[in-house]
């Protein structure tokens, strides 16, 4: 390789490696250095809302630590979206409890609409009756029987979004450790974002909102023939600095079982990744540049790692790259309850980097999935 050629190779490759060092600066040091203030209780009246198709099992599971909340007034929501299985069955068990109130999606009313979990959510909401909304999923419990009294809270300072974390389940096996360590990188980034005053996205399996915010700016309207997008595309187009706030007590997390193969794991994040377009310019570039860097960072280090001249530089900053992004996630899995082996933290990296990368070119040959 000519030296002009291979010295362009080595300026953006540094470049990159800046550019993702001050992004972790600004952001995440943001992150790993917030300390929550003393949660004020709400003591107003919370609607959690629940969309759920074909979730026997988990409604079974999940209903009684929802209705089991310490909490002094609120109502479960829970949409029964055309189920086929027992779903209704599990609600019918519960409809004498005073705190449940389930919501029938008709299948005929349904054909009227879009076949996406928004409408489902959108019938949910109609049917709260309390000015502030705290969602989840079906498949997901809550780490505590504070979880309502701890997500509500920041709506004491005039806040109208929270954002919390929904983590995963600890099983045994790579998959679960890749999955966690993205669900990690991407709280670091929403909640980053958010700290410093750029909130972008929440995730529904544990997010609130109130109710006068959903109507004033007339709920999924702009997106809802997307699959995706009633959390994060809610949050992007609704969230300012001053009324969104973060909640990362432990106690205020969700809990979900994690995908157990890889196939339904990339679906998944096909099905989130498609939504990043539709987010706001300024959000789209701050992502992009943040994703292309890295991609400029590792292909442009392993071209170095075959230049013998610029090895030494190469590994130096590979190794660089890897102990800081290890001792972020150690730090940022302590404080979030999710820790991961840091021995695995660098490997994580290349391979998530690497099935992104993937996900994003091959992405537009794949069929669109529904809400089913």
């Amino acid at each position: 390789m000519d030296a002009p050629l291979s010295a362009a190779i080595v300026a953006i490759t540094a470049s990159a490696w800046l550019y993702l060092t001050g992004h972790a600066l600004f952001f995440w040091v943001k992150f790993l250095r917030y300390r929550p203030p003393s949660p004020e209780t709400l003591d107003s009246p919370v609607s959690v809302v629940v969309a759920a198709k074909n979730e026997a099992e988990a409604l079974e599971a999940h209903l009684p630590l929802w209705l089991g909340q310490d909490y002094p007034e609120f109502e479960v929501v829970v949409i029964n979206d055309r189920s086929t299985d027992r779903t209704a069955e599990v609600l019918d068990r519960y409809a004498d409890y005073p705190r449940l109130r389930i919501v029938r999606i008709d299948p005929q009313e349904w054909k009227s609409f879009i076949g996406n979990k928004k409408y489902a959510l959108t019938m949910g909401i109609k049917a709260a009756r309390h000015p502030y909304l705290l969602f989840t999923d079906a498949d997901c419990r809550p780490a505590s029987d504070r979880w309502i009294r701890l997500m509500t809270a920041p709506f004491t300072e005039g806040k109208e979004i929270v954002l919390g974390y929904g983590k995963y389940a600890r099983r045994p096996g790579w998959l679960n450790l890749l999955v966690r360590y993205e669900t990690l990188l991407t709280a670091l980034n929403y909640m980053g974002f958010a700290l410093r005053g750029k909130p972008y996205m929440g995730v529904g399996r544990n997010l609130a909102y109130t109710r006068e915010l959903f109507f004033r700016n007339d709920g999924f309207k702009n997106h809802f023939e997307l699959l995706s997008g009633d959390d994060d595309l809610f949050v992007n187009e609704n969230a300012t600095a001053e009324n969104t706030a973060v909640c990362i007590r432990p106690q205020a997390h969700t809990v979900s079982d994690p995908p157990t193969t890889w196939g339904s794991w990339i679906r998944q994040k096909r099905r989130h990744y498609s939504t990043a377009r539709h987010y706001r310019t300024a959000h789209k570039m701050l992502l992009f540049l943040e994703a292309a860097t890295r991609t400029l960072f590792w292909t442009g280090s392993f071209v170095m790692l075959a230049l013998p001249p610029w090895r030494p530089w190469a590994a130096g900053m590979i190794f660089a790259k890897l102990i800081t992004g290890a001792a972020v996630f150690g730090k940022a899995g302590k404080k979030l309850d999710d820790p991961l082996p840091l021995w695995a933290v660098p490997l994580l990296e290349i391979q998530l980097w690497a099935l992104q990368l993937w996900i994003f070119f091959t992405g537009p040959f794949k069929k669109r999935i529904t809400w089913n």
